[in-house]
């Protein structure tokens, strides 16, 4: 997905208003593929990327704040919309139509089949 069909800079805002909220320290930058989110509350770091397919991961040692941003995690894909809003996502489509006959052959299989009405395949235009 690119950035521009992605709600990363808006999931990233629902970590850092929590984060400001508790007086933590976070350091946004910039990957390849994702947004990186440094936390820290002084005493423990973490990391919180947020992947530009609108998934979340968190990673460093296991601690007690990388444990309350996990469950921060857990609360947000749960319920999305209610932390980003009832923005609806864009939906891609799903099926394709193929035109298998040439227009012609098409039109000439059609007249074949109107044009001999003893056939078993008649085709009524109505």
């Amino acid at each position: 997905m690119s950035k521009t069909n992605s709600n990363t800079y808006k999931i990233a805002r629902v970590f850092i208003d929590h984060c400001n909220s508790k007086n933590y320290q976070v350091k946004q930058s910039e990957e390849s593929n994702n947004l990186r989110l440094d936390v820290s509350n002084l005493r423990e770091r973490t990391i919180v990327k947020i992947y530009y397919n609108n998934t979340v991961q968190v990673q460093g040692k296991q601690n007690s704040l990388k444990a309350e941003m996990e469950i921060l995690k857990v609360t947000f894909e749960a319920n999305p919309q209610s932390f980003i809003g009832g923005e609806k996502q864009e939906v891609k489509a799903c099926a394709t139509k193929y035109d298998i006959l040439l227009p012609n052959l098409r039109e000439k299989t059609k007249e074949s089949f109107t044009k001999n009405r003893d056939s078993d395949h008649y085709y009524r235009q109505d």
